[in-house]
């Protein structure tokens, strides 16, 4: 066991954020506790340990307020030891922009050569090299927007790096803007396309609203076979799917520990209220798609207004 406040965490940045997996993992380890255990080195100051491997779990165990951690304590040098971490994890675990981080804290950092990482690392040469491309060439605010889960990788290489080999300045607002938003991986493909292939004052009205833009894309505004009302209520139901995505995003960051008594309880009385507001909203649509063509009835029983 190791002292939770004694462990530093140089070698964070090499992954990317998951809000999702560690929502789950700290749900995991609130009910049947650390299962895996960290694995460490010594770290900068005696007494002191870097953790290699595990900062999900730490960040977990943090959450938790807990004051000591399952470790195993590797006693080498910590490239090689980042090295055998790599090589040991599953094949695919590593995205490649959490590769070429790494390899760029192997060349850079370490000192190692091209060479000598393609071999520790049981890759080629070019696979190295073009690894340690993709930091390069991206923008730091985009690496540094994809290590906090803000933008996905599939996003920065296929739609982002391009963008920023014609347009650093312009890739680099626009990545601004979508840290700020939620976008899916399919808008922020349109949002390049235009930007790439649109003249300057197209990127530049992107750029300023990438959402308002977006919108603008969604021709017809409304269904011409529905009527006003219709359209209304089917932009509400559209608005509640956006919220809903925004707060599986959002909600595992925020939403207080058990420990934290006054704040969970807010947050999970206010769930359960939702919840049943959701509840006689299906009740409401299940009732209308059982009646015969050219019936309509009201709300569900039970239902209430604000």
């Amino acid at each position: 066991m190791v002292n939770v406040a004694e462990l530093e965490q140089p070698y964070d940045g090499l992954r990317v954020r998951n809000v999702r997996s560690e929502a789950r993992l700290l749900v995991s380890m609130q009910e049947a506790g650390q299962k895996t255990p960290l694995i460490v080195i010594a770290g900068s100051a005696a007494g002191r340990h870097a953790v290699v491997d595990g900062h999900k779990r730490l960040r977990a165990l943090k959450k938790l307020k807990c004051d000591a951690a399952q470790a195993v304590v590797w006693n080498m040098p910590a490239e090689e030891a980042l090295a055998q971490i790599y090589r040991l994890q599953e094949s695919g675990s590593w995205n490649a922009l959490e590769e070429g981080a790494l390899v760029e804290e192997l060349h850079r950092g370490a000192k190692w050569t091209l060479q000598k990482i393609a071999e520790k690392l049981e890759r080629t040469v070019s696979w190295a090299s073009r690894r340690l491309g993709l930091i390069e060439e991206l923008p730091e605010s985009v690496v540094a927007a994809v290590r906090e889960g803000k933008i996905g990788v599939y996003s920065a290489v296929m739609c982002l790096l391009p963008l920023s080999r014609d347009n650093k300045d312009l890739t680099e607002r626009l990545a601004g803007k979508l840290k700020e938003g939620i976008f899916t991986t399919r808008q922020i493909r349109l949002l390049y396309e235009h930007c790439a292939k649109g003249p300057a004052a197209v990127a530049e009205r992107i750029v300023s609203d990438p959402a308002t833009f977006l919108k603008a894309l969604e021709i017809p505004k409304g269904d011409v076979r529905l009527s006003n009302p219709q359209n209304k209520c089917l932009e509400r139901l559209n608005v509640m799917g956006r919220v809903a995505l925004s707060l599986v995003r959002d909600l595992p960051e925020v939403w207080p520990a058990p420990r934290d008594v006054l704040g969970h309880g807010v947050f999970t009385t206010t769930w359960r209220r939702c919840r049943e507001r959701l509840a006689y909203l299906e009740k409401t649509v299940a009732l209308q798609e059982s009646l015969p063509a050219g019936r309509v009835a009201g709300p569900a029983q039970g239902a209430v207004h604000d």
